[in-house]
């Protein structure tokens, strides 16, 4: 009897801070509404919180574009909703579907074949195959601004057409195992696409000529550990403003020079490029698992790069031009031993050249006293690092420091390493011995001490140990 009348205070303040919500104009819910949607959240969701929500969620028409159509009525145990997307697996789905969005901008998946290790199974009828004439029939296409097609079905690839689609509103497209029907309407009607994944594949080869879409920055391409050939050559060469280049196992060698004026960011993936390159905007080059190797041992010139990435690459003699790096990361163990790292890094990081900033280190097996001297040439670096089985000496963090350790605290020595440098991450997974671990960690926290003593204290620390995947800060 005691808790009724806080309980009714309670009831009543809840009242009052929900009536205040509801004054909102629907206008307020509606951006609300889309800055949810946008996170893959369900927009059914809100439909079940009240009258007011759901009349604002039925006019907001943006939230109902993302549409999923499949020919399997049931994706991840959702008969209705995938990753905040609508799934459609019939005609009258479709249509209302459609419906809903109200002419505004579609969002469109298109998944047949495997899911989750599974084939699925459709009914090669025409039913099946009539499942986009709502998108023919109202025009819907004209709409799409975003298509992302997974089509590896090929029993069913062959009883569906595109004929007479067109996209020009399409900004993003995602064309993985399609036919070439597809292929060809999007890259001949979507004269603003700005986004394109493209893979290799048995219907449709890669030899298109992409020229006309001047608007088309980002382009990625899937070559499934086939050789370029000539069409994929012709492919690149023809994008007029190409920023950023994603290419996965690929391998080009066409002996002549890839010149690509506008790359500023390229990444390869298990992919290897034996041709000489001009990109003389490059900024961002990281490469795994792949190498460039460019003809007659010419070295591979990049005036503009700031950050090079090599992640288990065969460094073996390739030569680098890097006057303006500035990041540098590596993760991986070179075979050739010290010499070959000393030969890689002589290379990119010489006294004419801007010393880097930040330097990260990951799984590199060479001597703290090797480590040392390289650090040494870096007076300008400001942020380090280490990780991934290097296992780091004492001399290092009395290098580090400058000063000299001993079992009653630490004397002056010398200047430490990297005056300017602000920021240290120290990673200690994969450091198996336990002994060696606890030396590295006391070292660790020894050499931030006394760096904080003298001049050159450290900004920010990080240590990740062995037990952990996690960055913890340390003083």
């Amino acid at each position: 009897s005691k808790l009724r009348p806080r309980n009714k205070v309670l009831a009543e303040n809840l009242q009052k801070k929900w009536s205040g919500l509801r004054r909102f104009p629907d206008e307020v819910f509606s951006i609300i509404f889309e800055l949810y949607v946008e996170d893959s959240e369900n927009p059914w969701t809100l439909m079940h919180v009240c009258s007011q929500w759901r009349t604002a969620a039925l006019h907001t028409r943006r939230i109902w574009s993302k549409i999923m159509l499949t020919h399997a009525p049931h994706v991840d145990g959702s008969s209705r909703r995938h990753l905040g997307s609508e799934v459609c697996h019939t005609e009258t789905l479709l249509r209302n579907a459609l419906a809903r969005a109200a002419g505004g901008p579609l969002d469109i998946r298109l998944f047949v074949g495997h899911h989750n290790g599974l084939l699925s199974r459709p009914f090669y009828s025409d039913i099946s195959c009539k499942l986009i004439d709502p998108l023919r029939a109202d025009k819907a296409y004209l709409r799409i601004r975003r298509l992302e097609a997974t089509l590896t079905d090929f029993k069913w690839l062959r009883h569906l057409t595109f004929d007479g689609f067109e996209f020009p509103s399409l900004e993003s497209a995602v064309l993985h195992t399609v036919p070439c029907d597809l292929n060809e309407r999007v890259l001949k009607t979507a004269s603003r696409l700005r986004s394109l994944r493209l893979n290799q594949n048995v219907l449709c080869p890669v030899d298109w000529d992409l020229s006309k879409l001047k608007y088309l920055t980002d382009f990625r391409l899937d070559m499934g550990w086939m050789s370029f050939g000539d069409g994929g050559f012709k492919t690149i060469s023809s994008i007029p403003n190409l920023v950023n280049l994603y290419l996965s196992a690929a391998r080009i060698n066409r002996c002549k020079t890839l010149s690509i004026p506008t790359l500023k960011n390229l990444t390869l993936d298990c992919s290897h490029i034996i041709d000489d390159l001009e990109l003389p905007q490059l900024q961002n080059l990281i490469m795994h698992n792949s190498s460039i190797s460019a003809t007659a041992g010419h070295p591979l010139a990049l005036p503009s790069l700031t950050m090079l990435g090599i992640n288990s690459c065969g460094m073996g003699d390739h030569f680098y031009i890097v006057p303006a790096l500035q990041t540098l990361s590596i993760s991986q163990d070179f075979g050739g031993g010290l010499r070959q790292f000393e030969q890689f890094m002589e290379n990119v990081i010489k006294p004419e050249y801007i010393s880097p900033r930040i330097l990260r280190l990951h799984g590199i097996n060479v001597a703290s006293k090797l480590l040392v001297q390289f650090l040494a040439k870096l007076p300008q670096l400001e942020e380090l690092e280490i990780g991934g089985e290097i296992q780091l000496s004492k001399p290092f963090f009395e290098a580090l420091s400058g000063c000299r350790f001993h079992s009653t605290g630490t004397s002056e020595h010398e200047e430490p390493l990297c005056t300017q440098l602000k920021t240290l991450r120290i990673s200690f997974n994969g450091i198996s011995n336990e002994t060696t671990y606890f030396d590295m960690l006391k070292w660790s926290h020894v050499a931030v001490r006394a760096r904080a003593k003298g001049e050159y204290p450290f900004e920010q620390v990080f240590i990740k140990d062995r037990y952990s995947n996690r960055w913890n800060t340390t003083s």
